[in-house]
Parts: C-alpha cells; sequence; structure tokens
C-alpha cells in the first residue's frame, strides 16, 4: 500500500539487510516469520522501538482492541475455503471461511476477513472464480522467492557471542539450495558458520 518511493527509501534496505536485493524480490514467508518472532517475544523489544515488551506494547493493545470491539481469534485452526455468493450486481462477498483443525471443522462468520498469506498459499486459497476479477486475477502473476531455513545445533559451546549482527546466516534467495541433499545444505550452512565466527 506504500508509494514506490516510501517502498525504496525504508522497504528496500529492511529487505537488503534481510539478504534480499529489493522488495521487488522478497519472500513474504521471512517477512512473515520475522513479525511472528518479534510478536510472540514477551522480553524488551528486538527492534528497539518499542519502550518495552512487544506484548505489552504492540501485539497486546492490537489484540485487546479487536477483543473488545467483539473480535475472535481461531488459533491453530486452517483455513481451508473461502465461502462466498454474488449480490444483485454481481459483486462478490465473502458470507463464511471454512475452518479445520485435526478433525474439528468449523464455518466462521464475520464482519471482515484478513488473509496473511505467502504467494503459494493466496492462491490456494482464493476461489478460481475470482480471477475473473483482474484485481485478484494480478495475484497469480506474484512469483514467491524460495527460502530455505535451516537450524543447526550443536553438542556444545561453539563461541561467545560478541557481535550479533555475525550471528545471521541469510539463505535467501533459495533458489540454489532447492535441489541439494539436506546433508550438502547442512555442510555449506556448518562452513558459513565457522567464516562468521572466524
Amino acid at each position: 500500500g506504500g508509494t514506490r518511493k516510501s517502498i525504496q527509501k525504508m522497504w528496500d534496505p529492511v529487505a537488503y539487510a534481510l539478504g534480499f536485493i529489493d522488495c521487488d524480490n522478497i519472500s513474504a514467508r521471512c517477512m512473515l516469520t520475522i513479525f511472528a518472532l518479534f510478536a510472540t517475544k514477551t522480553e524488551a523489544s528486538l527492534l528497539r522501538m518499542l519502550k518495552g515488551s512487544p506484548d505489552v506494547y504492540l501485539s497486546g493493545p492490537i489484540r485487546k482492541y479487536i477483543m473488545d470491539k467483539g473480535g475472535r481469534f481461531h488459533l491453530r485452526w486452517g483455513c481451508r475455503e473461502i465461502r462466498y455468493d454474488r449480490s444483485a450486481d454481481g459483486g462478490i462477498y465473502v458470507t463464511g471461511l471454512a475452518m479445520s483443525k485435526a478433525t474439528q471443522k468449523k464455518t466462521i462468520k464475520a464482519d471482515a476477513y484478513v488473509a496473511a498469506c505467502d504467494v503459494p498459499g493466496i492462491k490456494r486459497l482464493l476461489p478460481q472464480e475470482w480471477r475473473e476479477s483482474q484485481f485478484f486475477d494480478n495475484i497469480y502473476k506474484l512469483v514467491g522467492v524460495p527460502v530455505v531455513t535451516v537450524q543447526l545445533r550443536y553438542n556444545g559451546w561453539v563461541t561467545e557471542l560478541r557481535d550479533l549482527e555475525r550471528a545471521r546466516c541469510v539463505l535467501t534467495p533459495g533458489d540454489p539450495y532447492m535441489p541439494l541433499p539436506n546433508d550438502e545444505i547442512i555442510k555449506r550452512v556448518s562452513e558459513q558458520v565457522g567464516v562468521m565466527q572466524s
């Protein structure tokens, strides 16, 4: 929703810091992971933009505002289908979301719906009939940037961490890693860890 200038001045540097060229070549999954991690920390703000815990100063107030207005959170439920109908003038409106968790199923009805999905996820979720609208058809022109997430756990002490900036391994874009077997990916990431700590 921002202007191209705001994207270039603010978000392109963020994308670059995360290991992407710019916002046009960033993975939404990476951003969602970062914000999810940030929002779930109950300690002091990692981004140093809040005067305290994100739970107290960011996600907590948002959650309270939504709940005070009668909103609800359906945690750990997956959206399987967008149910919709057409108005007399041919417009589309959502009638509910078909949700499931394990063997449980339910339909959620609301005044407004928000979907925070990665590119493949939104393409799977949107009804194919909506492609007749250019707005929704444009979503199918988006290309996702593959991201590889690797977590290594060592049996002993690796190093004393003094410089947090050197603690990051960014494997994005993930295209070169996709065809590799797990052992080769682990080997390459282990080598990067060694280089970072030397």
